[in-house]
């Protein structure tokens, strides 16, 4: 039963956290302020005496703060708070140190005198601990010193690939909770990838957005597939991460390749949504296919539209082949998510097929009544299936009938 005093002791101690926030903050803005304003007036010598001094003062009072006695207490939250001001503060002195003393002055020197820091400080605080701040940085500052280490690599790409193993690991950890807390190591390194890899296919396209692609669609299927990934806020790393990578490099991805080899990447990222279409279709395999089929769907139109490219007829011909194979097969089988992705193609490829293959003033009407025929038809076919009731079909088998055909 919770007593008074500890109520009271609850109360002093949100208090005493949010004054100690609100005074950092006015320090760090008004050292940040004079810092701004005379800078270029400190020489060598004085940036960097400020800077460690603003570390060290940083690293005593978070040494000197009480970690509470729960895991993540008020204590704790403030400790975490200080340790990270102090390892930028001593990051920067590092960067100094490289950038005005040892005059490497290039900013790949100067992130990886900083990140070698900050890495070290971060490193050193956690220990393995549950320290979710101390986590982060530590993963976030390997990152960055591992990049900056691939820069200095004459070849390109190296700045992204070499973060890009740093976050594979780091996700890697958090999915074997071998960290605490693990959705720590999985954020980090999911956030980790999608910037290093759109960082490779900045500077190398061509073996770039595949790369950027293969990851995202990676980390897509460890959230929607129910195992290895069960936890929760795995799982949205997982999901928000390999989604917005994929957001970002699938279309230039397509466009790039499909300038190149038209025929090729149009029928490879076909192939890729019949693939996804068959996984999407296996019970129990996906938490949730609907995204699985959206995707599916706009890869299934987009494929033969990019062999149009190099082959306009072919591709609307394969189009509108497809996408009728397709619908019939569902029908057929009964599947409801084929038909509706099949007659998203049809609602594509048919008015195209119709004004390639049909020239002339009636290729417009005609486009619009055969599209609306195929609106009417997967209607009705709903419809119908609607109408088809799990109990109706219960009661026309022969089991539910009594012996002798009583009834």
């Amino acid at each position: 039963m919770t007593t008074p005093t500890a109520v009271h002791r609850s109360r002093s101690a949100v208090v005493a956290e949010a004054l100690g926030y609100a005074g950092g903050v006015l320090v760090v803005v008004g050292v940040a302020l004079v810092v701004a304003n005379t800078w270029d007036d400190l020489g060598v010598n004085g940036r960097l005496v400020t800077a460690v001094v603003a570390g060290g003062v940083a690293a005593v009072a978070a040494w000197r703060v009480a970690p509470g006695d729960v895991t993540w207490s008020a204590g704790t939250r403030l400790r975490s708070t200080l340790w990270l001001v102090a390892a930028a503060s001593l990051a920067l002195a590092a960067g100094l140190v490289t950038h005005d003393i040892v005059e490497a002055t290039s900013v790949e020197a100067v992130v990886l005198g900083g990140g070698v820091t900050a890495t070290v400080i971060a490193a050193g605080v956690w220990r393995g601990r549950i320290r979710p701040v101390e986590q982060a940085l530590t993963w976030l500052a390997l990152a960055a010193t591992a990049g900056s280490l691939g820069a200095h690599v004459s070849a390109p790409g190296f700045t992204g690939a070499f973060a890009a193993v740093v976050g594979a690991i780091a996700v890697a950890t958090g999915l074997a909770e071998l960290t605490d807390p693990s959705p720590v190591a999985v954020w980090c390194g999911a956030a980790t990838l999608l910037v290093a890899c759109q960082m490779i296919a900045a500077q190398w396209p061509t073996p770039g957005l595949l790369i950027s692609v293969a990851v995202g669609t990676s980390l897509v299927l460890l959230a929607q597939l129910d195992r290895p990934v069960t936890q929760p806020p795995h799982v949205a790393a997982c999901a928000v991460m390999g989604g917005v990578l994929l957001l970002g490099t699938l279309p230039g991805a397509i466009g790039f390749y499909g300038e190149r080899a038209g025929m090729a990447t149009g029928i490879v990222v076909w192939v890729a949504s019949l693939l996804l279409l068959a996984a999407a279709e296996q019970p129990g395999l996906f938490r949730a296919p609907i995204p699985t089929v959206v995707l599916a769907a706009v890869l299934f139109a987009v494929g033969p539209a990019v062999v149009s490219g190099d082959y306009r007829s072919a591709g609307v011909v394969m189009g509108l082949v497809a996408s009728s194979a397709l619908v019939a097969i569902a029908v057929l089988h009964a599947r409801v998510r084929l038909v509706l992705v099949g007659s998203v193609g049809l609602l594509v490829y048919v008015p195209w097929s119709v004004a390639v293959l049909v020239p002339g003033a009636l290729a417009a009407p005609l486009a619009i009544v055969v599209a609306g025929l195929v609106v009417v038809l997967v209607a009705v076919w709903l419809l119908r299936r609607r109408s088809v009731t799990p109990t109706d079909s219960a009661a026309s088998t022969p089991s539910s009938r009594a012996p002798g055909g009583a009834v």
